[in-house]
């Protein structure tokens, strides 16, 4: 939500609050006598205060949706930023494993199975983690007898596993945040159309009331966001001043 979403937001709100302080001057002791115009304020300020399901109650669900995506979006990127970090570690631990294996019995071949990856995508990393993990398996007693730990192997696999789970909290935060946005908008479109039609409503109410008045514009301004300052044009550097030879 930007800052003029958050104004007109505010504003709704303040028209809420409107209402019910002042649901008095629209709502007569006999609803039969209630004219036009305050059936027209009670409906309108139901559309926006009605718990739940009014305007203002969906547009708190959907701010807290919005921010709730994206602290899961960027909760997901920083948990797999650390998980491709220790995916990669592991397996710098098993290609070095492997080249003193390859060593020691002479076959060098032993690291063709073991190249690190550089500069790869998320899946094409996941593929080569689980490949160390599928090639490691032939020469797991080796691995140990050099200071791996018994359920290396399975380890590394838990880290793939937990690195593709990483990715979709990514995604599935980044949909909440863009569905929440979405709805979002409307919302404020509907509360917008709400706000315009009590105000024209309320003046006319109040025209013989000026403190109300005044206290329907202060609620229901909407405050603009400011505008960014013209940066001026950087000046021309001046010639240098030239002596004239006598």
């Amino acid at each position: 939500m930007d800052a003029r979403d958050r104004a007109r937001v505010e504003a709704i709100g303040r028209l809420g609050v409107f209402g019910t302080n002042n649901a008095a001057d629209w709502t007569p002791t006999k609803a039969a006598n209630a004219t036009p115009a305050q059936l027209n304020a009670q409906a309108l300020f139901a559309q926006l205060n009605t718990a739940e399901t009014g305007v203002i109650a969906r547009l708190a669900t959907l701010s807290a949706g919005q921010q709730s995506g994206a602290a899961d979006f960027h909760g997901g990127v920083t948990s797999k930023s650390a998980l491709r970090h220790g995916i990669l570690e592991e397996m710098r631990s098993c290609n070095e494993a492997a080249a003193a294996i390859a060593h020691a019995q002479n076959k060098p071949e032993i690291m063709d199975d073991f190249r690190l990856p550089h500069g790869v995508s998320d899946e094409v990393l996941a593929a080569r983690a689980l490949s160390f993990a599928d090639k490691a398996q032939a020469w797991e007693d080796e691995f140990i007898k050099l200071g791996k730990d018994d359920d290396f192997i399975q380890e590394l696999k838990d880290r793939v596993t937990a690195f593709s789970q990483a990715k979709d909290d990514k995604g599935v935060g980044l949909q909440k945040q863009k569905g929440a946005g979405g709805g979002l908008d409307a919302t404020i479109a509907e509360g917008l159309v709400v706000l315009h039609q009590l105000t024209v409503l309320l003046k006319n109410l109040y025209k013989n009331q000026p403190d109300k008045l005044a206290e329907l514009v202060t609620a229901t301004h909407v405050q603009r966001a400011p505008k960014r300052k013209k940066q001026d044009a950087p000046q021309p550097p001046s010639s240098p001043a030239t002596s004239e030879k006598g």
